[in-house]
């Protein structure tokens, strides 16, 4: 049985739905990067915000036909939504697992589609 806090009536219109199933177009993709914040460590594709904002004038129709693709498909690549785990020293020569900070370095194509408003 759900409790009171987990029921709504409220739904999405037909035009909300097909704004979700909507393609992003480049400029759609280029603000969701833009939005990202910067100085944040790459993932395992070795790309930051940085580097993409630099490459968009030449690469973003390309990345925008890609991402097409994808969103036909609706399959996204394994490999864009693969992450590296990687655990930070809380202090000083940790010794227990509770003395490290786990962070997951993810795919920047993954923050961008994660980031489309």
């Amino acid at each position: 049985m759900m409790g009171p806090g987990l029921r709504t009536k409220r739904r999405l219109t037909p035009e909300q739905r097909t704004m979700l199933d909507e393609c992003p177009s480049e400029r759609d993709l280029a603000e969701a990067l833009a939005m990202l914040p910067n100085g944040k460590s790459p993932g395992i594709d070795d790309y930051t915000k940085e580097t993409m904002m630099i490459l968009w004038p030449v690469i973003g129709h390309l990345y925008s036909g890609a991402m097409a693709e994808f969103w036909v498909d609706g399959k996204i690549p394994h490999s864009f939504k693969k992450g590296l785990l990687v655990l930070l020293p809380k202090m000083e020569d940790p010794e227990i697992l509770g003395q490290w900070h786990p962070i997951t370095m993810l795919n920047i194509t993954y923050k961008v589609i994660a980031n489309i408003k």
